[in-house]
Formats: structure tokens, C-alpha cells, sequence
């Protein structure tokens, strides 16, 4: 009786394994083929997009593809897209010129297609780009103040599509000239609105990007240029207008989760809904000829527990990330090459144009190479925890904290990657944010080889501060060990390890900090307004370097603990230690070094016979009172 019962079990076993081989079989090969039959039935006009709306399906492309806005949008769940080795081209919109769009045509002080005859103060002129003078190329539109109002006319109408969104942009340099009002308008030439892009701003951070996006009619709207000045009679500094543009917003190479309810990212979408975990691989993504604004390559608005991966990613688009997650809760992004083409951001307090932009949600990016961006490479959002890991980071940075991984969320781990920003490449490190008592942040194991360039425009040269290779910044909770940190002086001053304001529980230990001068001053620290309510904990790193151990302090209350000093070649023997007190005359430091180790005798003599010059209080009475303490001590 057992026996047979034991047969029959076996004879539904086998039953059972076979229907789950014949499933998966069949679940293996139940997809879409995306050929040039499908692509002409879901939009016989060819521009997109295109919608991926079967949930649990798999998507093939058998075909590249090329729209003038967003490709695909994914509007449901469980959906894997295969790019199959293919390339999508996304924002490949015939260009919108405006004719000698940064007047770089001309001669002598007349630009080719722009009549200056009703702007006497107005010249084509040749600028430098660290002076704010000129953006694109070597000239730009400039008006000498004080002048009455005026204003310069293209010759060369512009047609604009009908159902397009478009970003009107200029850049501008008002300068310190309050009062006065830089525009460029749009004047209709058929009974089209007027559309008017006004800059009345002070510029304290450069030259500025400034767009005005809007929608055209149901027909074709032909416009005719002006661009001009007011409220100049009584300003004396010249003002400057450079690289006028016509293009599109908001498209996007992969549209994942578009909301109905956030129109305005919209604006070629029309079908919405939800898409968790969803899959992006195998094939190239890239953004075409209009280079749109705020165009990712893949956007995903709402979309948890997705992947993408296998990817080589291109995008050119003022503030535009190659992978933005608006809302992406446990998802991935592994293994893809993302190369930031673009130049531009609007706002560097926002982190535009960031290569991986994570706004909320747990993040896994691992294995990927990032190539060039104007400013961040990974910049993750205060939901964690995250897990970075073995990426290769090279960014082109041109924007104040241009930082290779911005690190923060409760229990992040971020290891292994490599930060390389020499040579052609120019960038900060890692900047240290807030993880929680109960879940630290971990920044462990990475290698950074580092130097900034002097190309900011909003210092004209040097960034503020220079480079830096692991920063906490208002910190806290967070362990830093095990990296390997080396920054060159080479066109601008560099630490290696740089800690300012409010530290909370940040340990950093067991890390090598190198600084080399090359040409400009570096440093292995440089500590900044660090109050003795802090609790930073710096112990058994080692700090080398040819120039200063610690460099340009402020207010601060540290104790290094079991530090390793390596010099070699020293730029200056002796060096000096310098406090910055120029914000807060009544500041106090006491930096200590306890219980040092050195590598030899010549860095043993380097830090003890350090000069350190001691900014005074002056008290009533005229008596100057040391506000600065330099310690070194050792545990008996």
C-alpha cells in the first residue's frame, strides 16, 4: 500500500516538474519583438513615444530607434525592455537654430544677423570666459552703461512646431548693476504671444543660465528675436548676453512610472500608470541633436524595485542627469557606462546635471564607469540605506562642489569605487553627509586620486576652498576607514581630508591621507569651524605630504590621535600653521596631536619645529591675547 502511494507521488512529482519546465519555457519566450512593424502600428508618425503597457512582459528590440522627443515610456508593472545591443536616440528634434546664436559671426564690433542700429551702447565683443564676459565660444553680445533703453533685433525669423514645449535660454551677466533688466522676446509674427525672458538678477555665483519654457499653439508660430536692456541710466558696469537658445524640455530616453498628476514633466506623454519592477539592459541610450533641457536618459518617476543595467548612456542637456530616480525604493544600477557630455546647470545648490541624481529611496549602483559632468557623479538622496560600490568615477567639474559621490542615508555603504579626477579630469571626492545613530553611514576601502581645476566662473579661476578628497559636512553619525585619499596642488590648492562645521559621532580612522604641491599649496587637513561640542574621532591615520600637514584652520576643537607622519621633499622647511580668524575675531583653537608615530627623523622635525602663527584678540586696553593653540602630547 505504501509503496503505491509512494508511486503516485512520484507520478504527480514528475507531472509537476514537467508543467513548471513547459511554464518556463513558455514564460521564456512569451515577448514582444520591437521591429519596425510594431514601432509603425503604436505610432505610424514615427516621433514617439512609444508606450510599453503589458505588464510581465518582456520587450525585444530587433531595431534602433529614434524619436524627436521620449522614446518609450513604461506605464506598467513587471515589464523587462532588452535593448538587444541596439540604440535608442531620444530629443533628436531638428535643432531650432537661432542665426548666430552667440554672435561669434561678425566683424569688428557688428555680430552677422543682428541689427545693432537702435542700440548705440551694443557691441559684438570679444570676452574672456573667466571674466564672465563671454559663455559659448569667444564672443557675446555686451552693452556698455549707462545707457537709455535699447534693444538689438535678429534678421532671422525662427518656426517654431506646433504641440511643442519649448525652453527659451540665455546666458547673462547683469554683474553689480542694480536695477537693470537684460531680455531676450520671442515677437510673434502671425498674432503669436509674445514671449519675453527677463534677467533682473545680481550675479554672485557667474554667468547664469536662465530658461523660460513654454507650449506652442496648434499651428506653427514664427517669431522674429530681440534681445535688449532697461533700467541702465544710472548703472555704470557692462552687462553681457551670450548663447541664446530655442530647444525642448522635459524628454526623456525611458520614461518609467510617468504620474498623471505631474504633468509638468510630461509634456509628450499621454498615457500614465504605475511600473515596479521593471528592467532596462543591453543596448545604448542616447540624446540627440536638440539636446534638450532637463532630458534624462532615464527617468524614473516612481518605479521600486527596478534594474538597469548593461547600459552605455549619453547625454549633452543643460541640467540633465544620464539616471534620475525621482522615487526608486530598492532598485539597481549596475554594470552601464554613463558619459556626461553637458557643460551647463542652473543651480549648483541643487545638484543639477548630477550623473546618478537619487531623490528618494534605497539605491544599489554598483560596477558602473562614469565619464565627465559638469558637477556631481552620484548623488544620493537621504533615504538609505544605499550601496555604492566599485564604480569607476572620472567627472569634468566646472560648478562648486563637484563632489564624485555625495554620501548620506542611515546604514549606507559606500566601498570599493575609485574616484580618478586627474589628468584631463577635475573633481572633489566624496562629501560626507548624515547617517543615524542606530544605522551609520560607512564610507570604507575607496581609492581617490584627485585635483580641481581652475575654470569656475563663479571665482573667476580657483573654486572657493579648492579640492578635497573626503569632507564631512555638518556630519553625523558616520564611519570613514580604510580609504586611500591623494590630492595634487596643481593648478589649485587641495586636502585631502577636510572637516567643517558641526561633526556628530564621525569617526575617521585607519585611512591614508596624501597631499602633494605641485604648484599650488595641499595639504592632508584642513579643519574648519569645528566647535568643542563636536565629537570627531581622527585616530591611526597617516598623513603624507611634501607641503603642510594642516592647513588654513579655523575656529576648531580637534584631537588627532595616533597619527603616522610621512614628509618627503618638502616644498618649505619649516612650514607653517595658519589659523583663519577673518569672520570671528573672537574665536578660539586648540588643535592637538597626541601620541604621534613618524616615518623618520626629517618628519618628526617637520610638525615639531612647525611654525604656527597665533592670531590675537585685542582686549581693552590695547593687549593682544592668543587665541590659538597648536599641542602636541604623547601618553606616559
Amino acid at each position: 500500500m505504501r509503496a503505491g502511494i509512494l508511486a503516485v507521488k512520484l507520478f504527480y512529482s514528475f507531472v509537476l516538474a514537467i508543467l513548471a519546465v513547459v511554464t518556463t519555457t513558455q514564460s521564456s519566450y512569451s515577448q514582444v519583438n520591437i521591429d519596425q512593424a510594431w514601432l509603425n502600428t503604436q505610432d505610424p508618425s514615427g516621433k514617439g513615444p512609444y508606450y510599453l503597457e503589458q505588464a510581465n512582459q518582456t520587450y525585444v528590440l530587433r531595431t534602433d530607434v529614434s524619436t524627436v522627443g521620449t522614446a518609450f515610456a513604461f506605464i506598467a508593472s513587471g515589464i523587462t525592455l532588452d535593448l538587444n545591443g541596439h540604440t535608442v536616440t531620444y530629443n533628436n528634434a531638428t535643432k531650432r537654430e537661432i542665426f548666430n546664436h552667440s554672435f561669434e559671426i561678425g566683424s569688428n564690433n557688428q555680430a552677422d544677423g543682428w541689427n545693432l542700429g537702435a542700440a548705440s551702447n551694443a557691441e559684438r565683443y570679444k570676452g574672456i570666459w573667466l571674466k564672465n564676459e563671454t559663455y559659448d565660444g569667444d564672443y557675446s553680445l555686451r552693452f556698455n552703461l549707462p545707457a537709455q533703453d535699447q534693444e538689438v533685433n535678429s534678421t532671422h525669423p525662427v518656426t517654431l512646431e506646433p504641440n511643442v514645449t519649448y525652453v527659451l535660454s540665455a546666458m547673462f551677466w547683469r554683474g553689480n548693476n542694480p536695477g537693470v533688466i537684460l531680455y531676450v522676446e520671442l515677437i510673434g509674427q502671425n498674432g503669436e504671444p509674445t514671449r519675453r525672458l527677463e534677467y533682473n538678477s545680481g550675479n554672485s555665483r557667474g554667468i547664469q543660465f536662465k530658461p523660460l519654457s513654454f507650449r506652442t499653439g496648434q499651428v506653427a508660430e514664427t517669431y522674429q528675436i530681440k534681445v535688449g536692456i532697461s533700467g541702465a541710466t544710472e548703472a555704470q558696469k557692462p552687462v553681457y548676453i551670450d548663447d541664446i537658445k530655442l530647444q525642448r524640455t522635459r524628454t526623456y530616453g525611458i520614461a518609467v512610472g510617468p504620474a498623471s498628476w505631474a504633468t509638468t514633466d510630461y509634456v509628450d506623454i499621454t498615457k500614465f500608470g504605475t511600473a515596479n519592477n521593471i528592467t532596462i539592459k543591453n543596448g545604448k541610450i542616447i540624446q540627440g541633436q536638440d539636446r534638450g533641457t532637463w532630458s534624462h536618459a532615464v527617468y524614473l518617476r516612481a518605479s521600486n524595485n527596478s534594474t538597469i543595467e548593461n547600459l552605455d548612456l549619453t547625454v549633452y542637456g543643460t541640467d540633465t542627469n544620464v539616471i534620475n530616480t525621482r522615487s526608486a525604493d530598492n532598485s539597481r544600477i549596475i554594470n552601464n557606462r554613463l558619459n556626461h557630455l553637458g557643460l551647463t546647470i542652473s543651480n549648483r545648490d541643487q545638484q543639477y546635471g548630477s550623473s546618478i541624481m537619487n531623490t528618494y529611496g534605497p539605491l544599489v549602483v554598483a560596477n558602473n564607469i562614469l565619464n565627465g559632468g559638469p558637477q556631481m557623479g552620484i548623488n544620493l538622496g537621504d533615504e538609505g540605506p544605499h550601496e555604492v560600490y566599485n564604480n569607476v568615477i572620472r567627472l569634468t567639474g566646472r560648478y562648486t562642489n563637484g563632489f564624485g559621490i555625495m554620501a548620506r542615508g542611515p546604514g549606507s555603504l559606500i566601498h570599493d569605487n575609485l574616484i580618478d579626477c586627474t589628468g584631463e579630469y577635475a573633481c572633489r571626492g566624496i562629501m560626507v553627509r548624515e547617517g543615524s545613530a542606530e544605522q551609520p553611514l560607512n564610507i570604507y576601502d575607496n581609492e581617490l586620486n584627485l585635483h580641481y581645476r581652475a575654470n569656475s566662473q563663479e571665482y573667476g579661476g580657483p573654486p572657493l576652498g579648492g579640492c578635497y578628497g573626503i569632507q564631512p559636512e555638518n556630519a553625523q553619525y558616520a564611519r570613514i576607514y580604510g580609504n586611500q585619499v591623494t590630492v595634487f596642488g596643481n593648478e589649485v590648492k587641495a586636502y585631502a581630508f577636510r572637516a567643517n562645521t558641526n561633526a556628530v559621532e564621525v569617526e575617521v580612522f585607519d585611512n591614508i591621507f596624501r597631499a602633494v604641491s605641485n604648484g599650488a599649496r595641499a595639504g592632508t587637513l584642513k579643519l574648519g569651524s569645528i566647535p568643542n561640542t563636536a565629537t570627531l574621532k581622527f585616530y591611526n591615520n597617516l598623513l603624507s605630504t611634501n607641503d603642510g600637514i594642516i592647513q588654513e584652520t579655523a575656529e576648531s576643537y580637534v584631537t588627532l590621535k595616533d597619527s603616522h607622519i610621512v614628509i618627503e621633499n618638502p616644498v618649505d622647511n619649516p612650514f607653517e600653521i595658519e589659523a583663519d580668524w577673518s569672520s570671528n575675531p573672537d574665536f578660539n583653537t586648540l588643535i592637538t596631536f597626541k601620541d604621534n608615530s613618524y616615518e623618520d627623523e626629517t618628519s618628526r622635525q617637520y610638525l615639531e619645529n612647525a611654525i604656527y602663527k597665533k592670531p590675537y584678540r585685542y582686549v581693552s586696553g590695547g593687549q593682544p591675547e592668543n587665541r590659538m593653540g597648536f599641542n602636541l602630547t604623547w601618553t606616559t
